[in-house]
């Protein structure tokens, strides 16, 4: 995302695959960083299965970061996955409230 200056950015690695797998060799740190020690927060777009955080997670893990946070702007769901029916029926009536934990449904803990 470049937020600062120095910030570094994930680029594909060589040998990425498409596949949605989590794997540490799936980007590269654009330049080169040495993050030993550091909080590093991953801005993603959508969270969908969730390989290309955890991959981009493990990049970072192997720069030397010490925690890893991970903040995603949408969830994917697909409606006829598994029990997504009924999430998606009990949580659609609701309006969005920033205050409302999506873990507990209430206060966040």
């Amino acid at each position: 995302m470049g937020a600062t200056d120095r910030s570094p950015q994930f680029v594909a690695a060589p040998e990425v695959s498409g596949d949605r797998i989590v794997d540490d060799r799936q980007f590269l740190l654009s330049p080169p960083t040495d993050l030993a020690g550091q909080h590093v927060l991953i801005l993603d777009d959508t969270w969908t299965t969730g390989s290309r955080a955890q991959s981009a997670a493990l990049t970072l893990r192997r720069a030397g970061a010490q925690r890893i946070s991970v903040l995603v702007v949408g969830r994917w769901l697909d409606p006829a996955f598994a029990g997504n029916p009924a999430f998606l029926s009990a949580i659609c009536h609701r309006d969005y409230d920033p205050h409302r934990c999506p873990v507990t449904g209430d206060g966040c803990p």
